[in-house]
This record gives C-alpha cells, structure tokens and sequence, in this order.
C-alpha cells in the first residue's frame, strides 16, 4: 500500500530549513551550481503543504555537470529518486531518513524552460492568494483520496501546468 500524503499547516520554519540546505549545497555544489532557489507549497508564505522543502539546484553546463553534480550530492547522503518522472534534461534526489523526507532537490540546467517554470509556478501563488488557495484545496482533495504519492503528484500536474501557463502570459504582457 502507498504511504499517505499529509498536508500540514504552513510552517514558518520552512524558509530557515531552506536557507540552511541551500548553504550546505553551495559548499559542496559551487562547481557546477549557478543558483539554488527555494520552489514549491513550502516556497509560498501561509500555504499548506507536505513538509518537504523542495529546492531547485540550476547548472550552468547541465550536460557537463549533471553527473559530476550528481555524484557529489550522493556522496554527501543524497538519493536519487527513480520514481521521478523520466526527463532527460533533469534529475532529483531526496534526503533519505529526514522527517518525512524532509527535502526534494530538483537538478535542473539554468535557464531553461525547467528552471523558469518552477519560479514562475512559485511566483504566481506568491502573487494571487486565491490561486494558491485553489491550489491549497486541490491537494487536500487529493491526499484525502489516500492514493499514494504518485496519484497525488499526477493530480496536481494539470493545474501546475495551467498556472505556469498563466505566469508566462503574465511575463509576456510584462505584468511579473
């Protein structure tokens, strides 16, 4: 059976948990990382969540670096996590162990496609309450329906892609 999904009450400690992994990871990802950014629920001030903390690690040379990378993360405690949706331009990795999984790295190249939709999602719920409500309502709906993870990410995938849709009509129109 798939373990449950728990959202929890948004949790100001989630930012400070960030701020600390990020600076682990630049001491041991300065190489090759060009940015390390704070992405998802936990990402977005008094929005409910999984308490994971979603980081997103932006290589300037992913093709180069990604392996190089990938080693060092799993040399300092890193997995990779092969349920992850198969994509040839990203990589993710958790930390085993930790409280519920405490972090989810997304390897992504710079500035691609990849990288700015993760801010542009992140932004957006920043941005419009009510959005990040709907999407806060959504997940619930989804972890109450106890399918796993799996069922839970696939039933948040339609409305991510909408609103990153949403965001880059935004950026378009110069309203970011």
């Amino acid at each position: 059976m798939d373990p449950l999904v728990v959202i929890h009450h948004y949790d100001p400690v989630w930012p400070e948990l960030f701020a600390r992994e990020r600076a682990s990871l630049l001491a041991r990802l300065d190489a090759w990382a060009v940015a390390i950014a704070h992405i998802g629920s936990t990402a977005v001030p008094g929005l409910a969540a999984k308490p994971c903390v979603d980081v997103l690690v932006g290589l300037g040379r992913y093709r180069a670096d990604a392996d190089p990378c990938a080693d060092a993360l799993l040399a300092d405690g890193w997995a990779a996590r092969l349920d992850a949706p198969a994509a040839p331009d990203q990589r993710w990795f958790y930390r085993p162990g930790s409280a519920h999984d405490t972090f989810h790295l997304h390897l992504v190249g710079h500035d691609t496609d990849a990288w700015h939709d993760h801010l542009l999602f992140r932004d957006y719920l920043r941005r419009r309450p009510r959005a990040a409500l709907t999407y806060q309502q959504l997940k619930a709906v989804l972890a109450a329906r106890s399918g796993g993870p799996a069922a839970y990410a696939e039933g948040k995938a339609g409305f991510y892609g909408s609103i990153v849709a949403l965001a880059r009509e935004d950026r378009a129109q110069g309203r970011l």
